[in-house]
């Protein structure tokens, strides 16, 4: 079932062959597995059929999960995972991994746009980034398997409210969390959390030492996943491509930066997906906005421009994305990955049809405008 994704793999990781060599436990010690276990639910069955061809086409940039039930997408998961060896690698009990991957499910709240499948989205977008963009010749078995991980749990919990919402409100979050990204703070712990309960721990067959590499990598995926820093990251990026050595795959500091960038750049794709993917996407996340909005001014506080449903739209909100948050940092991804280039025609393309749908609201805007003139 997985010839097609290995193909990939054996060209895009010199590494994909390592067999599994450590034998170390992580101790229940860690946490207090006792209590994680009451506060971690069990959920239903693992979905045990997946269709061949969802499983053929995980590492396509054009997946469409939209021709699938929710549920279908568990397997196609635990197959990222098995792909590159790490179950062996990292003596992941089956059982386990199954019951991670439905309580972190069972764990995101079915928010329009931070919800459980956009946090499959991220994590099959940066499968695809390992494989067919290559990104897995710079990485170690512990760097892929801490982002794996971290773009599955990156959202987790999410309330639907940004991290601005959370500061100015005061929310038991933001009190939790003082002020500094407070969601990705809240998203880290709510995940190793679940990781740490017993019957999800896939983390047990990680030596000491891997374990602080994978905790410490997941975090700091997370972390930077936060807008606030979207800029600084994208130029500390730009600044190491700069350097005249090319990224190594021994340097640590490389190997972070690395997942770091596939997560974020994993996270805002949505907008370089074929047009019927990133339309939905778009209505979505303007939904959730515009929720935002709604909420704000009920309760007397400013709305963004871009959350007011008054001022905006779902198009609006895209174009703008595109031009100030996407383009910019995809045209220094593909300086990594040159792979990635066909990526730019695809936003370039939805960008262009962005701008028809804003014409079009122009239009409709000033025809509005000239007949409540003529009243």
């Amino acid at each position: 079932t997985i010839g097609h994704a290995c193909a990939h793999l054996a060209r895009a990781w010199p590494g994909y062959c390592y067999s599994r060599d450590w034998a170390l436990k992580v101790s229940s010690s860690f946490v207090g597995s006792e209590l994680l276990d009451k506060q971690t639910k069990t959920v239903d069955t693992f979905p045990s059929h997946v269709e061949e061809t969802s499983i053929c086409n995980l590492t396509s940039w054009d997946f469409n999960q939209w021709d699938l039930e929710e549920s279908q997408l568990l397997p196609l998961l635990k197959e990222m995972f098995s792909s590159f060896g790490l179950l062996e690698r990292f003596k992941i009990e089956e059982h386990k991994l199954e019951q991670f991957l439905m309580t972190v499910r069972s764990r995101y709240h079915p928010n329009p746009y931070h919800c459980f499948r956009h946090a499959f989205d991220v994590t099959q977008t940066c499968y695809a980034i390992l494989t067919s963009m290559n990104a897995a010749k710079f990485l170690s078995h512990v760097d892929i398997f801490a982002l794996l991980i971290a773009a599955l749990g990156h959202d987790i919990g999410h309330p639907g409210m940004n991290n601005a919402y959370q500061t100015t409100a005061l929310t038991e979050i933001a009190l939790e969390y003082n002020d500094k990204s407070v969601l990705e703070q809240f998203h880290c712990s709510t995940l190793f959390r679940i990781l740490l309960t017993p019957a999800c721990n896939i983390l047990s067959g990680l030596s000491e030492e891997e374990f602080g590499q994978v905790r410490s990598a997941i975090i700091g995926c997370i972390m930077h996943t936060d807008p606030a820093m979207h800029f600084e990251s994208k130029a500390k990026l730009q600044q190491r491509l700069d350097m005249e050595k090319p990224l190594e795959r021994e340097n640590a500091d490389d190997r972070q930066l690395v997942i770091q960038t596939v997560l974020m750049t994993a996270d805002i794709s949505n907008i370089s997906k074929p047009w019927p993917v990133a339309r939905e996407w778009s209505s979505r996340i303007s939904k959730e906005f515009f929720a935002q909005g709604d909420a704000e001014r009920e309760e007397g506080r400013n709305v963004a421009p871009y959350m007011d449903r008054n001022v905006s739209s779902s198009a609006k909100t895209s174009a703008n994305f595109i031009d100030f948050m996407a383009v910019p940092l995809y045209d220094v991804v593909v300086q990594m990955l040159p792979d990635m280039q066909p990526v730019l025609h695809n936003i370039a393309d939805n960008r262009k049809r962005l701008q028809e749908i804003l014409n079009h609201e122009r239009q409709k805007d000033g025809k509005e405008g000239e007949k409540d003139g003529n009243k």
